[in-house]
């Protein structure tokens, strides 16, 4: 997946869903933790609970969602979604 500089994906109900950074940097926060994560090429998180979750492209990012919520088909926000005539 791929998100522009400050793209948003918000998950919810994905405990136990990875994060794997594989490219720029991402900014992930989650409720009802208060921390702030910030993940670059080759950093994992691993959702720890059900609440709300948001990813924020902190500069152009690639990553992959890995099992939990990726496995029960979260909807794909539109900065997702690759544009008409893209290979």
């Amino acid at each position: 997946m791929r998100l522009t500089t400050s793209g948003l994906l918000r998950l919810r109900g994905a405990r136990g869903t990875e994060i794997v950074c594989a490219g720029g940097r991402l900014w992930i926060t989650e409720e009802p933790d208060s921390t702030d994560h910030f993940l670059e090429a080759g950093d994992r998180y691993r959702v720890r609970s059900n609440g709300k979750v948001v990813v924020e492209a902190m500069r152009d990012a690639t990553f992959e969602i890995l099992g939990g919520a990726a496995s029960h088909g979260i909807g794909m926000p539109r900065a997702l979604r690759p544009s008409a005539g893209a290979p």
